[in-house]
């Protein structure tokens, strides 16, 4: 029976393209199986099915924050110790605090042994408890690795390839920083309009100033070491490298410039080193790691902050892709990806970025249409990235474990696209996307200026299959809501259209604080919609040249049937 621990339980063995000492070892890999017993096929569907979709649990470390988090147990209550019997098949813990290792590192200080002295409160409690929980021997990477194979699931390292907390948070920028300046892409210090670009041509915010250049050797080095540290002293099972936090890696992106075919062999290379060690480690211990990457949304915008995706993939160097930073749910390109990831046997994971959050209080319905639409686009699994809610600063212990179970509900059923089907779902349009990850998401088609005798037409992309659930009975209809700034009296005008059948008898809903947006729902027959893009126009009259609107978000549910006997 295969261990926890092992690989091989949860992603089908395959051996990439160009790559003989990886091809050695998965062929010592399928020698050990064979010896012992050991499965070695793909999971199949039924019992396996869970494991066939993979669930990604990342955690950003901030459960340090929790006052009890100085112990093993208080360090898994805030939100490991409810992850067993959820679809999670793979932690991936956050092993870095801005610049600093936040795990026993002997190659760099730890988060608090480097930092200033002017942190936040908050922050003083996360370097005191690591300290307290390094002191003792059991260390935060080695609680959730072993908390991970005790309950059957893997871990993974994750290391964010140039986190730029230390840019606005007083007191978190490492002491290396401070005395290698020059190894910044800028040398303004700390920021506080992080929504401004940092130069007039620039794409991105000045909220990157801190970020490291990785044209520079050294800093190439220091991320190395960190990865071949935890590789040589943790059970782990695979590394993560996000680049997603942060993406920007080179001064002359940050200046407004483009990336050089230099820049995007310097890191290439770098991904070779870092598979070529990893290799070797796993050769040594008789078992390889896995190596993910969470990028871009798509092969273009990653390859224009450096990263050569389709490169990486041809040459067999990464084993899993984790796309997008969250930031651009219902527009990202899975079918697009999932296609160009396959050609390379690499198994693709959308990223949902804090559902609930960032969802208007609806994660639970948006998760289940993102999970569906991902999944009918060819995703091999869900990867959650910050599925959390602020309990570590919430004294009252019912009050956290009710809300974790609220922000939780969102892992209910999610690897399995047959339990989704006929459950409520809010599908959405693509909306704008927050400025300083602009650069690297793909578009929105939302807002929209509606102008008098004008038209404004997008899609909204639906995973179900909407006319076989309403012939089974287990859709009971559909609702588009949509949200709008401006004059009221142009509702008078509004019209809309789904597929190009006008909606009528629009209801409006009443706003809940003088600041809500207009909000306004039209009931919809399920058979209206279909299980693809679902055109919508909205437009206003010309007889209102006066009056504009602006649309803001569209909304549609689905809402759930009885099945029929």
């Amino acid at each position: 029976m295969n261990s926890p621990a092992d690989p091989r339980s949860l992603v089908p063995v395959r051996i990439p393209r160009c790559a003989a000492v990886r091809a050695g070892v998965y062929a010592l890999v399928l020698l050990v199986g064979f010896l012992t017993g050991c499965a070695v096929e793909p999971p199949q569907e039924g019992e396996t099915g869970q494991r066939k979709r993979r669930i990604i649990f990342n955690g950003d470390s901030a459960v340090l924050m929790h006052p009890g988090a100085s112990t093993v147990e208080g360090f898994l209550t805030p939100r490991l110790e409810a992850l067993p019997g959820t679809p999670v098949t793979t932690i991936s813990w956050s092993i870095l605090a801005g610049d600093a290792p936040s795990y026993d590192s002997r190659v760099q200080p730890i988060y608090g042994d480097g930092q200033q002295l002017d942190r936040p409160d908050y922050m003083n409690t996360y370097a005191a408890n690591l300290k307290a929980l390094v002191d003792a021997g059991t260390c935060p990477l080695k609680i959730v690795t072993d908390f991970a194979h005790e309950h059957g699931m893997e871990a993974f390292a994750s290391v964010r390839m140039n986190d730029v907390h230390d840019s606005f948070v007083e007191g978190h920028l490492s002491r290396w920083k401070l005395d290698h300046r020059e190894f910044l892409v800028s040398t303004r210090g700390l920021q506080t309009a992080i929504a401004e670009p940092a130069f007039p041509s620039s794409r991105v915010a000045n909220l990157y100033a801190t970020a490291l250049d990785f044209t520079h050797q050294v800093v190439r080095d220091r991320k190395f070491e960190i990865i071949e540290e935890v590789c040589l002293r943790y059970d782990l099972d695979g590394v993560e490298l996000d680049f997603i936090r942060h993406p920007v890696l080179f001064k002359s992106i940050f200046e407004g410039g483009t990336i050089t075919p230099e820049q995007v062999s310097l890191m290439t290379a770098f991904i070779r080193r870092v598979r070529g060690r990893m290799d070797e480690i796993g050769k040594e211990r008789g078992r390889p790691f896995l190596l993910a990457v969470r990028t871009p949304d798509d092969l273009e915008l990653s390859l224009g902050i450096g990263l050569d995706l389709e490169a990486w993939m041809r040459e067999g160097l990464v084993d899993m892709l984790i796309l997008g930073g969250g930031y651009a749910h219902f527009s990202l390109p899975v079918a697009k990806m999932a296609e160009a990831a396959h050609a390379y046997g690499v198994p693709l994971y959308p990223c949902i970025n804090n559902p609930g959050q960032l969802m208007d209080g609806k994660g639970v319905e948006m998760t289940r249409a993102l999970a569906t639409k991902w999944y009918a686009g060819g995703a091999d699994g869900i990867y959650f990235w910050n599925l959390t809610a602020p309990w570590e600063q919430i004294r009252d212990e019912a009050r956290w474990r009710a809300l974790r179970k609220r922000v939780y509900a969102c892992l209910d059923d999610i690897d399995d696209p047959k339990a989704l089907e006929g459950t409520e779902k809010i599908y959405s349009a693509a909306e704008e996307v927050w400025f300083p990850y602009a650069f690297i998401s793909s578009g929105g088609h939302l807002p929209a200026r509606l102008e008098p005798g004008g038209q404004t037409r997008f899609p909204i992309v639906i995973g179900d299959d909407v006319p076989r659930l309403e012939e089974e009975g287990r859709l009971g209809g559909a609702e588009l809501t949509l949200e709008l700034e401006g004059a009221p009296q142009a509702l008078e005008q509004l019209a809309v259209r789904v597929n190009g059948s006008a909606l009528e008898g629009g209801r409006l809903l009443a706003p809940e604080a003088e600041t809500d947006p207009i909000r306004i729902t039209f009931a919809l027959p399920a058979s209206a919609l279909e299980q693809c893009e679902n055109l919508v126009e909205a437009g206003l009259g010309e007889s209102s040249p006066d009056r504009e609107l602006t649309l803001t978000k569209a909304r549609l549910r689905l809402v759930s049937g009885e099945p029929s006997p």
